[in-house]
């Protein structure tokens, strides 16, 4: 077409509505992203709609166990101690089993890396001391970073009381800017004040 108006031999454009390697025509990839997104959206959508049964007050209704449910589920399995350590150790229980159960049971003992340390020489294998002070390090870490968290928030929720506090109590919100809760709004020019 060029060359008709032009009078001269066209230039190679480049065809970018099909690929250049396979001649497969080239999608719209904003429409496609748009469709992929309302493909994973919709769903999510439609189960914030879903509504729990509600109850004589209007709580969401709860199904709770029954007590031979209760009956049939398994003993929580008791956490180890340290002379538990010093027991299995010395019935031969491998350490990867030992550290095993430590993991499973959530277990931890709450002594001081040296107290640790002294089970070594009542036969405990040093991999599993090795494996009970790093827990015993991370749980004191949790505890710590558990315990800031707590603070900070404790510290933001008085902080927002007190906020509330110093709040003027007789000044409307911005809808009803311009008279009292209760007054007819009278027309005292643009902004409502004069």
């Amino acid at each position: 077409m060029i060359a008709e108006f032009c009078g001269a031999a066209a230039p190679d454009i480049p065809d970018l509505t099909h690929c250049p390697t396979c001649g497969a025509p080239r999608h719209n990839v904003a429409v496609l992203k748009r469709l992929l997104c309302s493909a994973l959206l919709l769903p999510a959508f439609a189960g914030c709609s879903a509504t729990p049964e509600r109850d004589a007050r209007g709580n969401p209704k709860i199904e709770r166990l029954t007590e031979e449910a209760l009956a049939r589920l398994p003993a929580p399995e008791p956490k180890l101690t340290a002379e538990d350590l010093v027991r299995l150790s010395r019935e031969g229980m491998p350490p990867e089993k030992i550290i095993e159960r430590f993991q499973a049971t959530h277990s931890r003992l709450g002594i001081p890396r040296s107290e640790i340390m002294e089970l070594g020489k009542q036969g405990v294998d040093r991999k599993v001391l090795d494996y009970v002070a790093e827990a015993e390090e991370r749980a004191r870490q949790t505890d710590v970073a558990e315990a800031l968290a707590g603070r900070d928030a404790e510290q933001a929720r008085e902080e927002e009381q007190r906020r509330e506090l110093y709040r003027y109590p007789y000044w409307p919100s911005p809808p009803y800017w311009g008279g009292y809760i209760g007054v007819p709004r009278r027309n005292w020019g643009f902004f409502g004040y004069w």
